[in-house]
């Protein structure tokens, strides 16, 4: 797998600036190697923190809602009972539906799949990650969460990721091209992201992060 990852191709130059953006694309085109393992580590060290708060294991039926290229995925397969990989992306479930050929526990759903259905899939766990601040703006992030609280039962939970405006200036490194996706990428407050979730599905917070720009959040289902 690791080969067709550095592989300068347009296919793959395509979903990787999906990703990580334009900036992020062109720091990886100068060593191509080396850069792509420096952002395995960081899925893998994204993996590790939610597994830290979600704990993974038989029992999990989880959502990877915008699973990209399941570089999340394909560590959380290895815990989790069954995970289920939605994208809005065409290109992204193509690669996804490459890579885990031979993986017998996860299911991708095309974009048009009526994701309000899968309530009735037993989905104890949904992740989000690198998605809220990319597509949402506050009032299509409470929407989502409404729709999340209508496919969990009680005790499920929702893990997130979110771009903190009080941390912009303060946590966010100069010109590190890891970074950046693009300029247009929507930034809440910590009260902001507490309001939507109060107001929008019956939830508790487990755990909001106000410490730096990149923030996380779990919450559970009441």
């Amino acid at each position: 797998m690791a080969a067709d990852l550095v592989t300068n191709s347009k296919k793959l130059e395509y979903l990787l600036e999906v990703l990580a953006g334009n900036t992020w694309l062109e720091y990886w085109k100068k060593n191509p190697e080396l850069v792509f393992k420096e952002f395995l580590d960081q899925k893998l060290a994204e993996y590790k923190i939610i597994n830290t708060f979600v704990k993974f294991g038989p029992d999990s039926v989880v959502l990877d809602y915008g699973i990209g290229m399941g570089l999340i995925a394909e560590h959380v397969c290895r815990s989790a009972g069954k995970v289920y990989g939605w994208d809005i992306d065409p290109a992204m479930l193509e690669y996804c539906k490459d890579k885990f050929s031979d993986t017998n526990n996860i299911e991708l759903l095309h974009p048009n799949f009526p994701v309000d259905s899968l309530k009735y899939s037993q989905i104890n766990t949904i992740m989000v990650n690198n998605v809220i601040g990319e597509y949402f703006d506050l009032e299509k992030f409470g929407k989502l969460l409404s729709q999340f609280s209508n496919i969990l039962g009680s005790g499920g939970k929702v893990w997130f990721d979110w771009y903190n405006i009080n941390q912009k200036i303060k946590t966010l490194p100069t010109n590190h091209p890891i970074d950046f996706k693009t300029p247009e990428m929507t930034h809440f407050t910590p009260q902001q992201v507490l309001g939507k979730v109060k107001d929008n599905g019956n939830f508790d917070v487990v755990f909001l992060d106000e410490k730096y720009h990149h923030a996380k959040t779990l919450i559970k289902k009441i």
